[in-house]
């Protein structure tokens, strides 16, 4: 499916369009409330007891239409306090030690551990943001889609951040749905669906400082079978081996249904091997609908023993996975079941711990909250409820919506 952005066009994640159908629904009906006071001063931050840092931005309507956004600083005791922004779509965020990384259309922001540190550097970029990761050595790395028009391939810019930023590097590619860190260098993966005579099949990138993204590989694997989940967290890579999970299409005697599927890309031989996830008894892991299924991992998904813990979106799901044969261990149930499209989560993990961020929909009756869970035992820890305005815009009853969130590393909850 594609979205136009006036002469600009880009392919989200399923998830996205459903969030992108809602933002464009509640900006006719919304009240539209807005923080009464916002534009804290990045030098006066401190983010010992900042738990999350969200992204607040609005659907875009066309190209230029972007005006304004906030990223949120949420405390542990639930208060928070905005950073104004100049808006980004798809916004997202990343924390490594050496404090929070993120930016908007027009600039970049580091909020530091030390605040002397902190930084808004002018970077004018794309308005749509692809993927945002930290790397070794306190680096991150940017990646923004230009989009494309009938005259020429879609186009994305990468920009180092070390914590400086570098100078951005554009090329042309199709947006990267998924990137990694493995020992050989940064990796993303992408769908061939933005050029003439596109073949609808993944591909395999390298992304550097100096080229920017480069084609390594295309895979036999088609947009026509598999769905790979959009993955904004970095995704794990193990043996040099990006982890990842679809969804296969087929079809059976009661109708069609997607089957979960275990992907292995490696980024020295190419090769990518696939397998389905099974059940203890041996079943394949099937869903009725494609809208069920949105499963988030990362590089601290990976537990101990080859396994790796991946949630689902869409209902808060967690399920542990052995990688090595394709079978689910364990489902954890979500810290508040979900009625049919009254919200979803939004989930991040740390190496101790999983974040997850409770959205309502519509006419829910449950506010939004951040969970925090330990990945010891799977027990809630922490129960904190959004208030307020921000409340209102991770409820999407504002213009703006959650685009993106990052926890905090350092934080322990024992």
């Amino acid at each position: 499916m594609i979205r136009n952005l006036g002469n600009r066009r880009i392919s989200p994640s399923p998830f996205l369009l459903r969030v992108i159908a809602l933002l464009s629904i509640i900006m006719l009906v919304c009240s539209c409330s807005q923080p009464k006071s916002a534009g804290t001063n990045l030098l006066s931050i401190v983010l010992d007891d900042v738990v999350a840092v969200l992204g607040l931005n609005p659907q875009p309507r066309d190209v230029g239409s972007i005006k304004k956004g906030y990223v949120a600083l949420v405390h542990r005791d639930g208060s928070y306090e905005f950073v104004n922004t100049s808006g980004m779509a798809i916004q997202q965020i990343t924390w490594n030690a050496s404090g929070v990384f993120f930016a908007d259309r027009k600039a970049d922001y580091h909020i530091a551990r030390n605040p002397k540190d902190s930084y808004k550097e002018a970077s004018p970029k794309s308005e749509v943001q692809s993927q945002m990761l930290s790397l070794e050595n306190n680096t991150v790395v940017g990646v923004y889609d230009r989009g494309f028009t009938v005259d020429a391939p879609n186009s994305l810019e990468v920009q180092w951040l070390t914590p400086q930023p570098q100078r951005i590097v554009s090329s042309q590619a199709s947006p990267i749905q998924n990137v990694a860190q493995c020992p050989n260098g940064v990796f993303g993966v992408s769908l061939d669906s933005t050029t003439f005579g596109a073949s609808d099949n993944y591909v395999l990138n390298s992304i550097t400082p100096d080229m920017g993204v480069q084609k390594l590989a295309e895979s036999n694997l088609s947009n026509k079978h598999f769905s790979v989940y959009y993955t904004f967290t970095g995704l794990p890579c193990i043996d040099n081996q990006m982890i990842m999970f679809a969804s296969e299409s087929s079809s059976g005697d009661f109708g069609d249904y997607n089957i979960l599927t275990l992907l292995a890309w490696d980024t020295k031989t190419h090769e990518l091997k696939h397998q389905r996830v099974l059940t203890s008894e041996g079943d394949e892991l099937r869903f009725n609908n494609l809208d069920s299924v949105d499963l988030v991992c990362d590089r601290y998904s990976i537990l101990t023993n080859g396994t790796l813990a991946a949630a689902n979106r869409i209902d808060g799901i967690l399920y542990v996975i052995d990688i090595r044969t394709g079978v689910l261990l364990h489902e954890i149930a979500p810290p508040q079941r979900l009625q049919s499209q009254n919200g979803q989560y939004e989930i991040r993990f740390t190496e101790n711990y999983v974040y997850y961020i409770l959205t309502p929909f519509g006419n829910a009756d449950f506010p939004a909250k951040i969970f925090v869970y330990g990945k010891d035992n799977w027990t809630k820890l922490a129960e904190i409820e959004l208030r307020g305005a921000l409340g209102d815009m991770v409820s999407y009853k504002s213009e703006l919506g959650l685009t993106g969130f990052a926890a905090n590393p350092d934080m322990t909850w024992d």
